[in-house]
Parts: C-alpha cells; structure tokens; sequence
C-alpha cells in the first residue's frame, strides 16, 4: 500500500517541478509572501462627514 502511495506523490513531481520552478510570478502559483494589506486611503470623491447642525436656529 505504501509502494502504491510513493509512487503517486513521486511520479508527478518531476514532471510539474521545472514548470513552475521556470515562472515564479506564474498566476496559478500565488506569491510566497503576500503583502501585508494596508488600510484603503478614502477615495477624493466621497466627501468628510459634517457635522450635523445643532437644533436652533442658527441659519
């Protein structure tokens, strides 16, 4: 049983490895180290929040 299992992990292996081994940035193949996701500045369009006029009338 453990023939049968070796040779299915080994097999494959040599035959896959110098496909992505030749393209590192190859899409399939995600980055080792993925960027550290940074917080999205605010878009110009969308505009501060304003402060809410206060009750009274003070036009």
């Amino acid at each position: 049983m453990r023939d049968q299992l070796n040779i299915q992990i080994t097999f494959p292996v040599p035959a896959t490895a110098p496909s992505w081994t030749a393209g590192t940035s190859s899409r399939p193949f995600p980055p080792a180290k993925p960027a550290p996701r940074r917080q999205a500045p605010r878009p110009r369009s969308v505009p501060r929040p304003r402060p809410l006029p206060k009750p009274g009338g003070n036009r």
